[in-house]
């Protein structure tokens, strides 16, 4: 019985990993977007320095782009002309 709880404990443990980094990765690519649009906005207006939705913020600092996400994850990402 303790080897088959200690089983199950294991298959959970692994089971909520699994989920935090699926939740990471989402989240990154939250931020890349956001980083994106930013980007392609700075293309026909050079003077835009950031931008707010709904899932977050994004703005330049210190040449790079800097992603606040609402649950207040942040990225940070090079600044450059091409989309990420």
């Amino acid at each position: 019985m303790t080897i088959y709880s200690g089983l199950v404990f294991q298959i959970e443990q692994n089971r909520q990993a699994h989920i935090t980094d699926q939740t990471r990765m989402i989240e990154a690519n939250e931020g890349r977007m956001l980083c994106n649009v930013l980007i392609l906005k700075r293309k026909t207006n050079k003077d835009q320095k950031s931008i707010i939705s709904s899932i977050g913020t994004a703005k330049i600092e210190d040449k790079k782009i800097v992603v606040l996400l609402k649950n207040h994850h942040c990225f940070k990402f090079q600044l450059r002309s091409q989309p990420l």
